[in-house]
């Protein structure tokens, strides 16, 4: 990390979220390079002039494996971080800007569209048999395990695309 810039986390990897969905390692890869310079960093995913907290051009996106003590999760081993880097000088945002300053905690999400996603369902039924592979191949790797098993199913995103910005909300 370099001195002067900001380093919001907008996404995360292998944790299990309400909406069902399991981001997989390699989710932004493709759509975090395609977007370079095209993202806005902005509050509660409104772009308007008076949301947005930076620019495209001054938002660099990257993908990191991350310890999950960053982002304030117990679990062992890493996630993948989609990651902005800004210039604390070119946050335009006065209430942004003093959160950041003061190290509040919030949270940062992504606007998303699924590209490549499978269901994964923990079942025995013949009819259910690649469903079943899905799950099996990616149980293990979720943080939050005991939450998929409760459920029995999770939808497993394999890609996605980041649409226009990514929020501090």
């Amino acid at each position: 990390m370099k001195e002067g810039y900001v380093y919001p986390i907008i996404n995360t990897t292998l944790y299990l979220d309400s909406h069902d969905d399991l981001h997989l390692n390699g989710i932004w890869d493709r759509s975090a390079k395609e977007q370079q310079g095209k993202l806005f960093y902005v509050t509660d995913h409104e772009i308007k002039v008076t949301s947005i907290i930076a620019w495209p051009a001054d938002v660099s996106v990257m993908v990191k494996s991350i310890p999950w003590s960053f982002v304030g999760k117990d679990y062992p081993g890493n996630t993948e971080g989609l990651i902005f880097e800004i210039a604390k000088d070119k946050i335009v945002h006065g209430a942004a800007k003093g959160i950041i300053e003061e190290k509040r905690p919030v949270q940062n999400s992504v606007r998303m569209q699924y590209v490549k996603i499978n269901l994964a369902i923990n079942s025995e039924a013949k009819e259910n048999i690649d469903y079943k592979m899905c799950w099996d191949k990616h149980i293990d790797t979720i943080a939050n395990k005991d939450v998929a098993e409760q459920r029995g199913y999770f939808f497993a995103v394999e890609e996605a695309k980041i649409i226009k910005e990514g929020s501090m909300v």
